[in-house]
């Protein structure tokens, strides 16, 4: 039973000694394969460096007449919105002048409705007194047959007139109910024309934000464009004065400079986009590295 736990043990150690010797192997090409690919994705040469910092400004420079062309549109828009705000401020004055003179003959209306109601009631008694005076003739009828005929004539002509005025306070009464609703309707299209124009301002000036917020993050973009063009610059300048680098500092400083492009894209892809610029955050450098990066470029942290 001792005999196989030892054969088991040394087949193990065997296999861990195999896989010792051949590790290196398997290591020193994992090395190589990372270090061929790393170096093909970096810009490793100045021409290099110059054709992306190139292609970094015509990007900006598209992204810019794209943000510009928006705002142009947006003015054309608040302009256009600002005329039809006039126009419905025309026409709100129109229809509170047509509301007054609705009040107006509103008014008037019902001063003549309150003079042919004062006619009525005056016809009304007079009508009383020439029926009072016609049964007082025909109590005299055989004595006053003249006067009677007299009394019937004017209550006939006051019966009459009272009829006339019976249709012209009808008629004005009417007309008022016409007026009112006149009246009612233009108030109803006054409060339509009042929230459309609340509406249309709000909107203007909700655009109007938006353009100043794209406006400032255009400013902002270019600003961080021209600080990573001046370290670069400045950087370029340094190492050509200094001694030559070894090359992890080289490495290091590519890796550097590549970080920073990168950060400088994404906040130009933001600021096209219409989202706010986050701060870029601080990348940890490798120890080795870190005195001779940091001496050449400045932090944008």
């Amino acid at each position: 039973m001792v005999e196989p736990a030892l054969y088991a043990a040394f087949g193990a150690c065997v296999a861990t000694l195999i896989l010792l010797l051949f590790l290196p192997l398997f290591w020193n090409r994992a090395v190589r394969l990372t270090t061929r690919r790393l170096a093909g994705r970096l810009p490793v040469s100045v021409s290099e460096i110059v054709a992306a910092q190139d292609r970094l400004r015509a990007e900006h420079a598209v992204s810019l007449r794209a943000t510009e062309r928006r705002a142009e549109t947006m003015l054309a828009e608040a302009a256009r919105e600002r005329v039809e705000a006039g126009a419905l401020r025309a026409g709100q004055l129109a229809l509170k002048a047509e509301a007054a003179d609705l009040r107006e003959t509103v008014k008037r209306l019902e001063t003549q409705n309150a003079l042919h109601r004062g006619d009525l009631d005056r016809t009304s008694a007079e009508f009383a007194d020439a029926l009072k005076a016609l049964d007082a003739a025909k109590s005299d009828a055989r004595a006053a047959n003249r006067g009677r005929d007299v009394a019937r004539k004017e209550a006939l002509a006051a019966q009459t007139a009272a009829e006339g005025l019976r249709v012209d306070l009808a008629a004005a009464e009417a007309a008022l109910v016409s007026a009112r609703a006149s009246l009612a309707e233009t108030e109803a299209r006054l409060a339509r024309t009042q929230n459309a124009l609340t509406l249309i301002e709000a909107e203007a000036a909700s655009k109007t934000a938006l353009l100043a917020e794209a406006q400032a993050q255009r400013l902002a973009a270019e600003k961080r464009l021209v600080e990573e063009t001046a370290a670069l610059v400045a950087a370029r300048a340094t190492s050509a004065r200094g001694a030559a680098p070894s090359p992890a500092s080289d490495d290091d400083l590519m890796l550097e400079l590549r970080t920073k492009l990168d950060e400088l894209a994404d906040a130009i892809v933001r600021a096209e986009d219409g989202r706010p610029v986050e701060p870029a955050r601080a990348k940890p450098q490798p120890p080795a590295a870190a005195s001779g990066v940091t001496g050449l470029l400045p932090s944008h942290a």
